[in-house]
């Protein structure tokens, strides 16, 4: 037993050990300068700057990530409702709707269904498609789950959402949405 816990020591001051030396190894150990003789003379070769094409293509991937992501975050927000929170989804998503479609949401914030219990849903995105895309137009379908909750129980259904954008100065914003 004893010869036990002393060969349990040693491993652990060896394992120490390596491990500090390959902090040291890796984070505080200092290159050493190079010295070179003679005469010697660099130089600089300017970056290739890229083509137009290849921006081109990264704005639009970038336009579509943008795309997608508010696409998700809407359809978690809208697709959630809590008795206790008076539409404070539906108020929080008024900046990213188009003026037709606020004007709809806030006519039905306007006029709320009587609370007898407790209820809420909470809707998650699964997967996001980007169904069509234009310079001023996209659609996005995304398959989404809701977990329903009442004081009889849970249920989970997995509806899909079809979301319309428009583009408004260069920000896209909801203008229909559609449980399918």
């Amino acid at each position: 037993m004893e010869s036990r816990k002393r060969n349990l020591i040693i491993a652990g001051i060896i394992l120490l050990l390596l491990i500090l030396f390959l902090v040291y190894f890796f984070f505080w150990r200092k290159e050493k300068p190079i010295t070179v003789s003679g005469d010697l003379q660099l130089q600089e070769q300017p970056a290739a700057a890229p083509s137009k094409e290849a921006q081109q293509q990264e704005a639009e991937q970038t336009n579509n990530a943008d795309l997608l992501t508010t696409g998700k975050i809407f359809a978690e927000r809208y697709g959630s409702f809590s008795s206790e929170s008076n539409y404070a989804n539906l108020r929080d998503l008024l900046p990213l709707m188009t003026d037709d479609l606020a004007g709809r949401t806030e006519e039905i914030m306007a006029t709320p269904p009587p609370v007898t219990e407790p209820y809420g849903i909470t809707t998650r995105v699964l997967s996001t498609t980007l169904n069509a895309l234009s310079a001023n137009a996209a659609s996005l379908v995304l398959s989404t789950q809701k977990e329903e909750t009442k004081a009889g129980g849970q249920t989970l259904t997995y509806p899909t959402l079809l979301l319309e954008f428009q583009k408004i100065n260069s920000v896209w914003k909801v203008s229909s949405v559609t449980w399918q």
